[in-house]
């Protein structure tokens, strides 16, 4: 009967295959590079670049999939190239970005007064849905029913990196 697949060999502790035994794999060996020391490195996670600055724009009025698209647009760039790209982006989340970027380069140089702006770049940005909680609207519907207008409320991130 081997290939039968059964839900009570796996409720067992055995595989999902009678006559099968699986054996534990042996353990990996980590081989490669040592983490760097640096200042706001965090070792748990394995990253091996600081973050210069980061800043956050929560609860912004605006869908997520708009600020998405602008967002997708600037991330990866330079910073100095992305204000431009926002400067003539005639769409609706163009000034949320923007104004949120503009604090990210302000926040680099609170820090770290000596930086070069030049060499900053967008390395993470993301746009995510925020609760609808705050915004409850509710539209009438047949039959004494209502249903809730969803609006859009966005948690913009952006952090920026050295080159």
């Amino acid at each position: 009967m081997v290939g039968f697949a059964s839900p009570l060999g796996a409720a067992r502790g055995g595989s999902l295959l009678f006559g099968v035994t699986l054996e534990p794999r042996p353990p990996v060996e980590v081989v490669g590079a040592p983490i760097i020391d640096a200042p706001g490195v965090d070792k748990s996670h394995g990253e091996t670049v600081a973050m210069i600055s980061n800043a956050k724009a929560n609860y912004q009025r605006i869908s997520p999939r708009k600020a998405r698209m602008i967002v997708d647009l600037i991330r990866g760039r330079d910073a100095s190239e992305a204000l431009q790209i926002l400067d003539f982006t005639y769409k609706a989340g163009a000034p949320f970005v923007k104004k949120l970027l503009a604090s990210a380069l302000a926040n680099a140089q609170q820090k770290n007064p000596s930086i070069d702006v030049d060499t900053l770049y967008v390395s993470r940005a993301s746009a995510d849905k925020g609760p609808n909680s705050h915004l409850r609207r509710w539209r009438p519907r047949a039959q004494g029913r209502a249903t809730q207008i969803q609006k859009g409320v966005t948690h913009i991130n952006i952090e920026l990196d050295q080159r």
